[in-house]
């Protein structure tokens, strides 16, 4: 027999969906171009070696795929390249650097498509803390179709830290540039509309973080965006407090990095930083221990995984790479071959390791698990060309289609069971609820959790951030008034030897069970003759019910007492509550 709460499923009508968040909705970071003329696709879902890189470099690359994930554009900060493999014309010197240190990035003007920036970070010959960086207009449109530059070198801002990243706008058209500047703890946002860069003289200026001091030369410091745009987090290997990395929130909606949620100092040399595809975790590549041995350098390399909820962390893989001499330079040595680079998040929902002059990355298969769970192949993947110690930089990813669905709170017993919402595609903290039953809205129903009130067909509006407007699946309630237990005379009494009379009460369908679980069911029917030995004094409880449909109200309880009508001695109590024939005897 189900119980109470297993019967209560019955009043819905539902279908549970199974949402997967793990790939990328679009198709934009498809194609993989890096290292000595190295590449990968994902357009088939699982990545593939591909021959179409004319670039050859030690450094970072960005890439741009079009919507069928097939390559579009390619840059290394100084020349851009179109899907032939030619440097598209006036786009071979945006900035004084053959081999750009430093990660650029390539992003779609939006409503126009042909036209894209190209962001380049410049070497400063003025400064070691500050980086200036630059942007390009590529028209992909011009030179009959082979592209051409239609705005060069604009500068964006004088003084970076060189990391940059972006993030899809709430309204999933937009999008939000990040940068850090090289000195202080300000972050700057610039927004990228179809008019292009609406703000570039007046930034969005947030003042949060550690202030950053020292170099930035030469430094493998990062800033990414977690995919549903609601983290940020920035890594820097040396000063002020010998590599360290921040993790932030960030306001899709306005631009601005609205708290600091971790600081972790003391990492020394970081090589690179991803966030798992739902921002549960995220991993960070390092420089653990480096110490000579003979004539060699032994560096210990590791790959940690860290939460975003709370400060669980721990090492999942390390590896150990021997440095040689180097016969050009006495006391230095060569950086070691397969030591740990980049990590970046692949469209297929793994995150990737880059090593410096191999011909393999390592993968991690399921970043959404936990340590071991997360499965990390070291030399996962085989490539066809070396790779550098850096992958691609790739643009913000699309936001899933909004969904908002209503699931069914399977652990409520009342008649009435709650709805919540379950959101995809949206941001759960700043958004806004309203319950409607019938299409009309209920009062002050404006929380994810809603309790039903009775029969009728319940849904949610919800409005995120943009003020974009989504509503849910519809939930129909068959049967649910506010159902009470059936009225009872909850106690009766006998004497032994009594004869007991069945229990009767009023209501629809009317279940007895025998337990207050109701896990077990004695009859149904409105009598029940109570199987009970009149001579065995004692408590008999019996719990009763009362149906509306394939609701089930609460138990009442209805309790039998037998009491004990032994003769009476004289030396007993005449308070007896039994007394044979209730006339006291006197036997001479």
């Amino acid at each position: 027999m189900p119980s109470l709460k297993h019967i209560l499923t019955c009043c819905f009508i539902w279908v549970f969906p199974i949402i997967v968040f793990s790939q990328r909705p679009d198709k934009h970071a498809d194609a993989w171009l890096f290292g000595e003329k190295a590449g990968i696709s994902f357009k088939s879902g699982v990545a593939q070696n591909i021959a179409t890189n004319a670039m050859d470099t030690k450094r970072a690359t960005a890439t741009y795929a079009d919507e069928n994930g097939d390559l579009l554009l390619y840059s290394n900060g100084q020349k851009v390249w179109n899907k032939n493999g030619q440097v598209i014309q006036g786009a071979d010197n945006l900035i004084d650097d053959d081999d750009p240190f430093y990660s650029g990035l390539i992003v779609p003007i939006p409503e126009n498509p042909d036209q894209f920036y190209v962001f380049s970070i410049e070497k400063s010959s003025s400064s070691i803390t500050e980086l200036p960086i630059y942007y390009t207009k590529i028209d992909l449109s011009l030179n009959g179709g082979n592209g051409g530059v239609a705005e060069s070198r604009m500068a964006l801002w004088s003084g970076t830290s060189f990391g940059i990243t972006s993030v899809k706008h709430c309204n999933n058209k937009d999008y939000w540039i990040i940068i850090h500047k090289g000195l202080g703890n300000q972050f700057l946002t610039f927004s990228i509309t179809k008019d292009g860069i609406t703000n570039a003289s007046n930034p969005i200026t947030s003042v949060v973080g550690t202030s950053f001091s020292g170099s930035s030369n030469t430094l493998a410091q990062e800033i990414i965006a977690s995919q549903d745009g609601s983290k940020v987090l920035i890594s820097r290997p040396g000063g002020p407090q010998f590599g360290f990395f921040e993790l932030f929130g960030f306001d899709n909606s306005t631009g601005e990095i609205t708290e600091s949620l971790r600081t972790v100092p003391g990492l020394g040399q970081i090589g690179g930083i991803a966030f798992s595809p739902d921002a549960k975790y995220f991993y960070i590549s390092r420089l653990r221990e480096s110490k000579l041995s003979g004539s060699d350098l032994l560096n210990k390399y590791s790959l940690l995984q860290f939460s975003t909820s709370s400060n669980a962390s721990d090492q999942i893989f390390e590896q150990t790479y021997v440095g040689t001499p180097d016969p050009s330079n006495s006391g230095s040595y060569i950086f070691e071959p397969g030591r740990f680079g980049k990590l970046r998040l692949g469209p297929d929902g793994k995150i990737y390791l880059a090593h410096r002059d191999a011909n393999f990355l390592s993968v991690i298969h399921k970043p959404d698990e936990l340590l071991d769970a997360s499965n990390f192949e070291y030399q996962g993947l085989t490539l066809d060309q070396k790779s550098s110690s850096d992958l691609p930089n790739t643009v913000a990813a699309d936001y899933p289609e909004a969904k908002a669905t209503l699931i069914f709170q399977e652990d409520s017993l009342e008649c009435n069971p709650s709805l919540y919402v379950k959101l995809e595609g949206v941001s759960e903290t700043r958004s806004t609820f309203q319950w409607l039953q019938d299409g009309i809205e209920i009062p002050d129903a404006t929380k994810k959790i809603y309790l039903t009130t009775g029969p009728g067909e319940y849904e949610v509006r919800v409005k995120d951030a943009c003020d974009a407007e989504i509503f849910s699946n519809k939930k129909q309630l068959i049967s649910g008034a506010n159902l009470s237990p059936p009225d009872t005379e909850p106690l009766q009494q006998y004497c032994q030897g009594e004869s007991i009379q069945p229990l009767s009460v009023f209501g629809n369908e009317i279940k007895w069970y025998r337990d207050s679980s109701g896990t077990d069911l004695l009859q149904e029917g409105g009598i029940l003759i109570p199987k009970i030995d009149s001579n065995a004094t004692g408590t008999y409880s019996f719990f009763v019910t009362q149906m509306d449909g394939s609701c089930e109200s609460p138990p009442a309880e209805m309790q039998i007492i037998v009491l004990d009508a032994s003769p009476l001695n004289l030396g007993d109590s005449i308070l007896k509550e039994c007394l044979n024939n209730r006339q006291i005897g006197l036997n001479l």
